[in-house]
């Protein structure tokens, strides 16, 4: 049963240490969520095979920086 506790208590830990990366990224999501709309994203995103794939990777390039 200590065995289970410990691991539970790790896993509390990690949750503790990743939260404020969580938040952040919530933030962020809301942000893009308000200030680019489905509808722009989907003109420049959405129709083609080579153009939205390089377009996509361009723009996700700086988001794990």
């Amino acid at each position: 049963m200590n065995f289970i506790y410990e691991i539970f208590m790790e896993v509390w830990h990690i949750y503790l240490d990743v939260s404020i990366f969580m938040l952040f990224g919530f933030f962020v999501a809301g942000l893009l969520y308000v200030f680019f709309k489905a509808d722009k994203i989907k003109k420049y995103l959405g129709t083609g095979k080579v153009k939205p794939v390089f377009l996509s990777a361009l723009f996700g390039i700086p988001i794990p920086l």
